[in-house]
């Protein structure tokens, strides 16, 4: 199952509802830490490796389902942890153009929150009134730490948002676009009776 996150440029951005594979964002070896703690590059990373094989194999998509999903740019802008611009012009001064599948920008995540005091990746107000945070799990967020090459942000199983080395291990909870096209066949949006589209 899917949740609808926003409407952006006339489509609807959906995040997977549900658990996805527990992986690393990335655990290449780092020449600035001398060790594997990861690079925190999206577009080189182990996680753009995994949902690449997500959106090839037929666990989350088939045929049918692919055919629904438009292809977009993801937002791979790195932030500070104290950055206070919530609008996506951070994440969106660098782009990775032409995808099918990501995973949630960080200021898609602080917005969900109607807490005025969520404000940053530092504020832990950004659990309360979130819609997104209803999870028992951690999971990875697109966002990479600006201030270390090794740090990507991560929301914990309570809804904070973490800076963790990337060789840490969270869940893929994947971000797709609805393609214009997709047709609502039935119901009413809720967890019992989903909308169903084709």
């Amino acid at each position: 199952m899917w949740r609808i996150v926003k409407i952006e440029n006339d489509q609807l951005v959906l995040i997977y509802n549900e658990k996805g594979n527990r992986v690393v964002w990335d655990d290449r070896f780092n020449t600035e830490r001398n060790r594997t703690d990861g690079i925190n590059d999206y577009s080189v990373s182990r996680i753009y490796d995994n949902l690449t094989a997500i959106y090839k194999n037929d666990t989350i998509f088939n045929k049918n389902t692919r055919n629904l999903l438009a292809i977009h740019n993801l937002y791979i802008g790195k932030r500070s942890e104290s950055d206070m611009y919530n609008d996506g012009s951070i994440e969106k001064s660098s782009l990775l153009e032409k995808q099918y599948i990501g995973l949630l920008p960080l200021y898609d995540y602080i917005n969900a929150s109607i807490d005025t005091n969520c404000n940053s990746a530092l504020t832990e107000s950004c659990t309360n009134y979130n819609y997104l945070n209803h999870f028992d799990y951690n999971w990875w967020s697109l966002t990479a730490d600006r201030a270390n090459s090794y740090k990507v942000y991560r929301i914990d199983s309570e809804g904070v948002i973490d800076s963790m080395r990337a060789n840490s291990n969270g869940y893929i909870r994947p971000v797709i676009y609805l393609a214009k096209d997709a047709l609502y066949v039935s119901g009413t949006g809720t967890e019992t009776d989903p909308y169903v589209i084709k």
